[in-house]
C-alpha cells in the first residue's frame, strides 16, 4: 500500500493564481454563517421600501454600472454595492457572473464579484442553478470551483437536487481530473438522499486517475453504513495492486461496516509493512475502527514499540480509540510516557486517560 499520509494530500491541481481566487471565492458563496454588513441607505426600521437603494441607486442601476464596466475599480464599487444591498439585489445574480466569465484574469474583480455573490446569497442554495451551469462551462477552473461550491452546499439544496445529482454525475466524466475529484466529494457530501450516488461513486473507484480513486472512497466512507452497497468494490481494492486506494478504501470500510471480514486481516498484515508510513497507515485505520478493533489490541500494543515515532503516535491514539476495552494496554502506554518523542508522550497520556475514564 501506498503512503496513506502522503496519498492523502498529494495534489497535481495544476491552477492559476486566478483559478485558487475562483475556486475559493466560489466556496465562499455557499457560507452558512451570516454576514455582518452595514444596511442600504434606503433601509430604515419599520419601513419597507419599494425597491432598495445604495447610494441613491436601484438594484437595476447598479446592475447597468456593473454592466457598463471598463476599469476594475468600476467592476468593484458596482460589486460592493450590489453586496451591501445584499438579498435584495437577487436580480443582479446572473450579470455578476456574466461579468465573472468576462474578467478571469482579473483577480481584483474576480474577488469583488464573488464577495457581492456571497452577500447576496450567504447559504448559497438561490445559486445552485448557476453552479450547475457553470459545470458545463468550457473553462475547466470555472467547473472546478462550481463544483467545490456546491460540495458546500450540500444536501441543504433540497428544491435543486435531482437536476445537481444529475449535473454533478454527468462531471464525474470531465476531461480533467480535479473537476473529477471535486464533483466525487460534492456527491459525498450530499450523500445517499439519493439511489444514485452511491453507485455514481463506486463506479469512481475506477477513475483512471488515483486522486479521483481515493476521493471517491472517502467519499464513500463519508457517507457511512448508508453506503453498504459499495462494500464488494471497497473490498476489491482493499485486496488489489492499486497502492493509491488501499488505505481510503480501508478507512471507509472501518467507517461503513467495520465487521467487514477482509478488513483485520488486511491492517494486521500491513502492521509488519517494512515501510512506516504504510505501518502508520494501518495503525490509524484501527484507530478509527474504535472499540471494535480491541481483537487486535495485542498488536497495536507491540506497535507502542515500533523504531518510527509516527507509528508510535498512532498505536497511543489508536489505544485511546478502544477506550476501557483496551485496559490491558496500560502498562505499555506508561512506558510510552517515557517515550523520546513527546508527540508519543502526549498521545500516550491521553490514551491513558480515555480508558480509565
Amino acid at each position: 500500500m501506498q503512503n496513506y499520509w502522503l496519498f492523502m494530500v498529494r495534489s497535481r491541481l495544476k491552477l492559476t493564481t486566478v483559478s485558487f481566487f475562483v475556486g475559493i471565492a466560489l466556496i465562499g458563496c455557499s457560507r452558512s454563517e451570516p454576514v455582518g454588513k452595514k444596511s442600504p441607505e434606503s433601509l430604515v426600521k419599520g419601513e419597507t421600501p419599494k425597491e432598495v437603494t445604495f447610494q441613491d441607486k436601484t438594484v437595476n442601476q447598479w446592475i447597468k454600472t456593473l454592466e457598463s464596466s471598463k476599469a476594475p475599480s468600476e467592476y468593484v464599487a458596482a460589486s460592493k454595492a450590489l453586496g451591501e444591498i445584499g438579498p435584495a439585489a437577487k436580480k443582479a445574480v446572473p450579470a455578476l457572473f456574466e461579468a465573472m466569465k468576462n474578467n478571469a484574469n482579473e483577480v481584483e474583480i474576480i474577488v469583488a464579484l464573488t464577495g457581492a455573490l456571497r452577500e447576496i446569497s450567504p447559504d448559497g442554495q438561490e445559486l445552485v442553478p448557476v453552479y450547475i451551469d457553470l459545470l458545463k462551462d468550457k473553462d475547466p477552473t470555472r467547473r472546478f470551483g462550481a463544483a467545490l461550491a456546491l460540495e458546500k452546499i450540500g444536501p441543504k439544496a433540497k428544491e435543486s437536487m435531482p437536476a445537481l445529482i444529475e449535473a454533478l454525475t454527468e462531471a464525474l466524466n470531465d476531461d480533467e481530473n480535479i473537476v473529477r475529484s471535486a464533483a466525487v466529494s460534492a456527491l459525498g457530501e450530499i450523500g445517499p438522499v439519493d439511489k444514485n450516488i452511491v453507485p455514481a461513486l463506486v463506479s469512481a473507484l475506477k477513475d483512471k486517475d488515483s486522486i479521483v480513486r481515493s476521493t471517491a472512497a472517502r467519499a464513500l466512507g463519508e457517507i457511512g453504513p448508508e453506503a453498504k452497497e459499495a462494500v464488494p468494490a471497497l473490498v476489491n481494492a482493499l485486496k488489489g495492486q492499486d497502492d493509491s486506494i488501499q488505505f481510503a478504501a480501508a478507512l471507509a470500510l472501518a467507517q461503513i461496516d467495520p465487521e467487514v471480514k477482509d478488513l483485520m486481516p488486511a491492517l494486521l498484515a500491513t502492521l509488519n509493512d517494512k515501510d512506516p508510513f504504510r505501518r502508520s497507515g494501518a495503525v490509524h485505520v484501527l484507530g478509527e475502527i474504535g472499540p471494535a478493533a480491541k481483537g487486535v489490541m495485542p498488536a497495536l500494543t507491540i506497535s507502542l514499540k515500533d523504531k518510527h515515532f509516527v507509528v508510535r503516535v498512532q498505536a497511543a491514539r489508536a489505544l485511546g480509540e478502544i477506550g476501557p476495552a483496551a485496559k490491558a494496554a496500560v502498562p505499555a502506554l506508561k512506558v510510552a510516557l517515557k517515550d523520546k518523542d513527546n508527540k508519543v508522550r502526549t498521545e500516550g497520556a491521553a490514551a491513558l486517560k480515555k480508558i480509565s475514564s
